[in-house]
């Protein structure tokens, strides 16, 4: 009758366990280094969506700014001079008061979102606002997604928050003799 080594059927079996929990080890490693690379590399698309972002809305700011002067200085002639102005470069006044809108890209941002590595992000104040950004614009009505954010001078900063129409209206509001 053959003999049974134990001792060395326990060595082999704990050898095959040890190598199994090993390679789960570097397997979960491995995987946690692949999860880490995309989510960098999620962060970084989103940073530059952002960074897009904010040079539409800065350009559009400016532009808004131009317009803004525009219908300030249309509203401040007396009626008698808009009376007196050429139709053709009444046209062009007129035209100059286009105000813009963005309408920002959030495509990368809903894909981090969506990838569940907001968690990646030590910073919960960071964590907080990636999270809320794509609802800050949902919840607003089309002509309130308009110029928010910073830019010099007072026509940037009477313009933070408001569409196009509650812009005009504010203006008319503020303006003496003007309903």
């Amino acid at each position: 009758a053959p003999v049974i080594q134990w001792r060395t059927m326990l060595r082999e079996a704990l050898a095959v366990l040890a190598a199994i929990l090993v390679a789960f080890a570097l397997d979960a490693w491995w995987s946690d280094r692949v999860e880490r690379r995309v989510a960098h590399a999620a962060l970084a698309a989103v940073a530059a969506e952002l960074d897009a972002n904010a040079a539409q809305l800065d350009s559009v700011i400016a532009g808004n700014a131009v317009a803004l002067a525009s219908i300030e200085r249309y509203l401040a002639l007396p009626p008698a001079a808009i009376d007196s102005i050429p139709e053709k470069e009444l046209g062009s006044l007129l035209g100059g008061m286009d105000l813009k809108t963005v309408t920002p890209e959030l495509g990368a941002l809903e894909a981090f979102l969506a990838g569940g590595y907001l968690a990646e992000l030590e910073s919960v104040d960071t964590r907080s606002a990636l999270a809320g950004l794509p609802g800050a614009f949902d919840a607003r009505a089309p002509d309130d997604r308009v110029i928010q954010g910073g830019g010099g001078g007072p026509a940037p900063a009477m313009m933070r928050g408001h569409g196009p129409a509650a812009l005009l209206a504010g203006l008319s509001g503020s303006l003496p003799g003007v309903a």
